[in-house]
């Protein structure tokens, strides 16, 4: 259960370059800046560029009050301490992507989703499973059904949970 807060941003944490090491230390970087209140299990998943090593992907839920700007910015901040560099799409150290803000005072609460379009929600699977974990019941705008709906439809999308305790800090 999520305790009452003005705002949770849910974010996507990846990485394909030493992987446990960067996430560990990217998640310790975003509860220094936010409180994190929810996590998904995580995921293993091939690049979908097919260039790179496979990559290990979770959704946290962070409480947060700060626009979307200053939500983006700091992200982009923890993504450079672990050595992010963008000229390099196939070695990616952290990748930090906002997917949706949920205001849970309103009733019912209020959500903006930056999720990908449905269009790719084949090639989104590392995004979609993990954020089901934490929202199996968030119905999508567009479709009009729920994420975990979505993800069944998925079926093998060539990503799984594994066991892996170093984000459960």
């Amino acid at each position: 259960m999520i305790e009452r807060a003005s705002r949770i941003a849910y974010v996507g944490v990846g990485s394909n370059q030493l992987a446990e090491d960067n996430i560990a230390r990217g998640m310790a970087l975003l509860a220094a800046r936010f409180r994190i209140a929810q996590r998904s299990r995580m995921y293993t998943s091939k690049d979908t560029t097919g260039q790179g090593a496979d990559y290990l992907n979770l959704v946290v839920g962070l409480i947060c009050a700060p626009t979307m700007s200053v939500l983006k910015d700091q992200c982009r901040e923890v993504e450079r301490l672990c050595g992010r560099d963008r000229n390099e799409p196939s070695a990616v150290a952290l990748d930090l992507d906002v997917l949706m803000l949920v205001d849970t005072t309103a009733e019912p609460a209020v959500s903006e989703s930056y999720l990908p379009p449905v269009s790719e929600f084949g090639k989104s699977a590392h995004v979609l499973l993990p954020l089901a974990d934490l929202l199996p019941d968030w119905i999508h705008p567009d479709r009009g059904v729920t994420l975990t709906e979505i993800c069944a439809e998925l079926g093998d999308a060539a990503i799984r949970p594994i066991e892996y305790r170093a984000h459960e800090g």
